[in-house]
């Protein structure tokens, strides 16, 4: 399949001509004003084409980071980055870098590298808040796609810490990290150092954004997770982070289907394991956070046939698991990030109820908004009829299109990150 997308190409490269080089440096992005929008769109055509008949990698390097700035600069080049075949072009990268790989340390190497970096700061510079460019993407394109072309570089030792860093930088949208598992390698076997490196990754650990990345990245690391105890310690630590920073990277790792991989690991140990144990102890602690979420009744019914050893006592570390599991406080639910909503359409309804309406709901927000957000609406056409939102200090108000005032409603609250509103409202 991965082929089938790029044939189309190899005829287009051995017949393309050469086209002159153009030349967008930092800054010098045409002005989006008078014309100029016309201007960038087209100046994007025509580096996306030079690019395709490109075999350098230092001037596709240089390429790529152009792309990227005329996008940073002049956003609405975006669409014409897609309908160029960019996103397809910079799969084809990837998947050509691999037979360019050098000894550790070479030139050539160092190239290589930095096309890798090059091309993920672009996919996500063109993904980053424009919907219809990651709809596209992961319609026609798709994360397999990709995939298929960074295996080779996960594969070779030399391009394999940098490649998983630009796939969790993809992940939360944050390409500090890409030097995320370079990094923390260096550090090791000095755990205590490793933690105090970790800190300084933390600020981009923020939340996942492109969860189809990250279970790319989970799928490269479960291959040598077993084998190589650095990248297993650097991953715990990770994980030990995610499950319990934000309940969105929760849910998301949950959705990974990661508890699986980690319960297996965790009882091939069990034996083995000591009470000084690091890795054993974090493991259990992000089992804790993962059974908590929830688990399958599979997940479920082997975490009970481990709770009794062989001598007929009751395994405590095992227990503390199912106890979590007992206690799942998330029934199934909606997380939603960013921009969205949740909509419910009726055709029957064309007022309010005579008698009044009742809306319950338990929300739980990560933290309170910046400025006044809206979370509970009824609109009869194009305008809301009655809007109920929170401020930044956690009190409700409710607007009315009857009365064209806010309602302030001071003993609603909100000093607790949840929250459980009934509120009764008449017309």
């Amino acid at each position: 399949m991965f082929r089938s997308l790029l044939a189309s190409w190899q005829s287009h490269e051995d017949l393309a001509p050469t086209l002159p080089a153009i030349n967008v440096a930092s800054g010098g992005a045409p002005d989006p004003g008078n014309g100029g929008e016309h201007i960038a769109k087209q100046t994007m055509r025509d580096m996306v084409e030079e690019l395709k008949v490109t075999e350098a990698v230092v001037a596709k390097t240089i390429l790529l980071q152009r792309i990227a700035t005329l996008i940073r600069e002049v956003p609405e080049t975006t669409d014409a980055f897609r309908g160029s075949d960019g996103f397809l072009l910079l799969v084809h990268v990837l998947s050509t870098l691999s037979t360019r790989i050098g000894r550790r340390g070479s030139q050539s190497t160092h190239d290589v590298v930095a096309c890798i970096r090059s091309v993920f700061v672009l996919a996500s510079e063109a993904l980053k808040g424009h919907a219809p460019n990651l709809e596209f993407f992961e319609e026609f394109i798709g994360y397999s796609s990709l995939s298929d072309a960074v295996d080779l570089l996960v594969c070779n030792a030399v391009t394999a810490d940098v490649t998983l860093g630009c796939l969790l930088a993809l992940s939360f949208g944050d390409f500090l990290l890409v030097e995320f598992f370079s990094s923390l390698r260096t550090k090791l076997p000095e755990t205590e150092a490793m933690h105090i490196q970790f800190l300084e990754f933390v600020p981009g650990l923020a939340s996942i954004s492109l969860p189809g990345a990250f279970s790319i990245l989970w799928t490269f690391i479960l291959r040598t997770i077993n084998t190589d105890r650095a990248l297993r310690i650097i991953v715990y630590r990770l994980l030990e982070h995610l499950t319990h920073s934000t309940h969105r990277n929760l849910a998301v790792l949950s959705m990974q289907n990661i508890l699986p991989h980690l319960f297996k690991s965790w009882k091939a140990n069990m034996s083995s394991a000591g009470d000084n144990d690091e890795e054993h102890r974090i493991l259990a602690k992000i089992l804790r956070h993962l059974f908590e979420m929830g688990a399958s009744t599979q997940d479920s019914r082997d975490l009970l046939q481990c709770i009794v050893k062989q001598d007929g006592t009751l395994d405590a570390d095992t227990f503390e698991l199912l106890r979590s599991s007992a206690k799942s406080r998330w029934p199934q639910h909606f997380s939603l990030g960013g921009c969205s909503a949740l909509a419910i359409s009726s055709t029957d309804t064309k007022t309010f109820p005579a008698h009044g309406f009742t809306f319950m709901a338990w929300i739980w927000l990560e933290r309170m908004p910046s400025e006044p957000h809206k979370f509970f609406s009824i609109s009869f056409g194009s305008s809301d009829a009655l809007t109920l939102s929170v401020g930044s200090n956690g009190v409700l108000a409710l607007r009315s299109r009857a009365v064209q005032k806010v309602e302030v409603l001071p003993k609603s609250t909100l000093t607790d990150f949840s929250m459980d509103p009934r509120h009764s409202c008449a017309p």
